[in-house]
């Protein structure tokens, strides 16, 4: 039988706060999550960082200068790893992903996809988005996110190599304020509560609930 390891967060100075948690993709025995970070080195400056706790309680902060680097990173709302070495981070504007690849050194930006500071629905290369709430990644291709565009009542197919987007659901109302976005990898579709994507159709096919 496998066994379940709980981690305790550790007690580090700062408010730990733990709002989005993930089995480390980089550091298979870790935790991953984000919390708010008091950093002193940039003037107090109140930041959400990635931290990285293994079984022992042990921690270390995956990033603070590469998250700072960009001025819309200093709130995660969310964050998702899509492969070990990269990840994304929407922020409280929640208009945007910001791209990261990650190593065993910590994170250095890669790309936004979408505009940070305008809202809106736009399809194509430079894409619109408005409330970004979830991203799944597909298990077959890293190259492949799935992204909850809230506002839009819609999911959208963004492929990170040439930054584009393609809705792929937008009946109005499908997605409520609390929809959570699964990957049945079995079944290669995406699932919530009111909704059904088949993956294995090059056309996406939909059921709605």
């Amino acid at each position: 039988m496998a066994k379940t390891f709980i981690a305790a967060v550790p007690k580090v100075n700062h408010s730990a706060e733990v709002k989005n948690i993930e089995a480390d993709r980089l550091w298979p025995a870790n935790l991953i999550y984000d919390t708010d970070f008091n950093n002193t080195k940039n003037g107090n400056l109140s930041i959400d960082v990635l931290e990285s706790v293994n079984t022992d309680g042990n921690w270390t902060v995956v990033d603070t200068g590469a998250l700072l680097a960009i001025p819309q990173v200093t709130k995660i709302k969310y964050f998702h790893q899509i492969s070990e070495t990269r990840l994304v981070i929407i922020t409280n504007m929640a208009h945007c992903l910001h791209v990261y690849d990650r190593n065993f050194s910590g994170l250095s930006f890669a790309d936004i996809i979408g505009n940070c500071k305008a809202e809106g629905f736009v399809d194509g290369v430079d894409p619109l988005f408005s409330g970004i709430s979830q991203v799944i990644h597909d298990h077959r291709d890293n190259n492949t996110i799935y992204v909850v565009d809230q506002n839009n009542s819609a999911i959208r197919l963004v492929r990170l190599q040439n930054k584009t987007a393609t809705t792929i659901a937008d009946k109005k109302g499908a997605l409520t304020k609390n929809s959570t976005l699964k990957y049945w990898q079995i079944r290669q579709n995406l699932y919530s509560s009111n909704i059904y994507v088949l993956l294995r159709n090059p056309n996406h096919d939909i059921s709605y609930q």
